[in-house]
């Protein structure tokens, strides 16, 4: 399991720097991290990784409209298709609608009530996502939400990184190489073009859990 202290201190080697106790030892070391953060922001956006995926969940309650998606976090975002959510109660399938039907629905004529159909995203509130349920609920119903949460920045030594580590690994490596620029090893071409192929192959590894996405990603 590679954890954000073993992956510093992977690039401190290849980089040919003493390794860090700790990964916010020295000043360096504490770039390196920040480093490692961003290259796993990259590989986590690159792909709907199956290790991330997840189906959060809430509880309307009848007369509210507004939600929070517990669970969620900034860079959430939906992994189904069609980006639906499921009305567990109802067997029903929200769909996503522009802000303009929305609000035009909501404030013009009488509030409708009843199992929604419709939502939006509503922005973020203390670091979860909100969303917006037309009509309004009228009742309690169990909505299930398929969606892709990104794990949070790197913070502890000992935290274990929840993507795959190589193509992370290779891609830290790469901003350190620009970081620090040519010093007759590794070329920053030669690096980046491995860190693609190392992504790449990682890719093509999770893909096989779900082969049916394989020719809608490369369309």
């Amino acid at each position: 399991m590679a954890t954000w202290k073993s992956i510093v201190n992977d690039l401190e080697i290849r980089l040919r720097e003493d390794q860090s106790p700790t990964v916010d030892a020295t000043t360096y070391s504490a770039m390196l991290g920040v480093l490692v953060n961003q290259a796993k922001s990259i590989v986590e956006d690159a792909w709907d990784w199956h290790c991330l995926r997840t189906v959060l969940s809430f509880n309307t309650s009848s007369g509210t409209t507004n939600y929070t998606i517990t669970g969620s976090n900034e860079r959430s975002r939906f992994f189904s298709p069609n980006r639906e959510i499921y009305d567990d109660t109802n067997d029903g399938i929200l769909i996503p609608a522009p802000d303009w039907y929305i609000d035009r629905t909501s404030y013009l004529g009488t509030t409708q009530t009843g199992a929604p159909i419709y939502y939006r995203i509503r922005g973020i509130s203390s670091g979860e996502l909100q969303i917006t349920l037309y009509p309004t609920p009228g009742g309690t119903y169990t909505m299930r939400i398929p969606m892709v949460v990104p794990q949070a920045d790197l913070a502890a030594d000992a935290t274990v990184l929840t993507v795959p580590a190589s193509p992370v690994r290779e891609r830290a490596y790469v901003l350190a190489l620009r970081e620090r620029g040519e010093d007759g090893g590794t070329s920053f071409v030669e690096a980046n073009r491995f860190a693609n192929e190392v992504m790449y192959q990682a890719m093509m590894r999770d893909m096989e859990f779900s082969p049916d996405e394989f020719d809608a990603v490369l369309a």
